[in-house]
């Protein structure tokens, strides 16, 4: 008996929400028309890094990173929110400020680059209900994104990134 397999199943049953629209989507005409855009990024210099490549597909809209970890400055492209989830439980996450003031914003995509399973980021993508919802194909998650980029799970995180930009960068 592990936490993946019978913990988890039963936390999303209890807390994401059960009604969850799986239409068939342009992504083309999507993405072009989204204004808002929430990128829910995992902490680590490998990411920040390759965040300005992400925004540069969405040029000139209303871009959010959702940063875990350390803080990093915003720029003129994107905002960005930080918090360190060792340190805050995900309890705490769901009642908090954070969650209300990204629920207030109606995102067109979420991009999720955590090719790890997170609670939270789940939580988030099923809550927020984005019409494009983007990430990697990861444990529990097959019902959450309409887009899922799967890739060998012994590649490195630079090489998923990678992939998934040039896989976006096609739209």
């Amino acid at each position: 008996m592990t936490f993946q397999k019978t913990i988890v199943p039963a936390l999303i049953k209890l807390f994401v929400h059960p009604v969850f629209r799986r239409q068939p989507l342009d992504f083309k005409t999507h993405l072009k028309k989204a204004n808002k855009i929430l990128i829910c990024s995992p902490g680590g210099e490998k990411v920040v890094a390759s965040i300005p490549r992400f925004i540069e597909l969405f040029p000139h809209k209303k871009t959010i990173v959702l940063h875990q970890g350390s803080p990093i400055a915003d720029t003129d492209n994107y905002s960005v929110i930080s918090f360190d989830t060792p340190k805050q439980k995900f309890w705490n996450l769901i009642e908090s400020k954070l969650l209300k003031q990204l629920t207030s914003y109606k995102f067109d995509v979420f991009l999720d680059l955590d090719p790890e399973f997170n609670l939270f980021t789940l939580y988030l993508c099923r809550f927020l209900n984005s019409p494009v919802r983007i990430g990697f194909s990861k444990l529990h998650t097959s019902w959450s994104y309409n887009l899922e980029y799967c890739v060998q799970k012994d590649l490195s995180y630079e090489k998923k990134l990678e992939g998934l930009l040039q896989s976006l960068q096609s739209f």
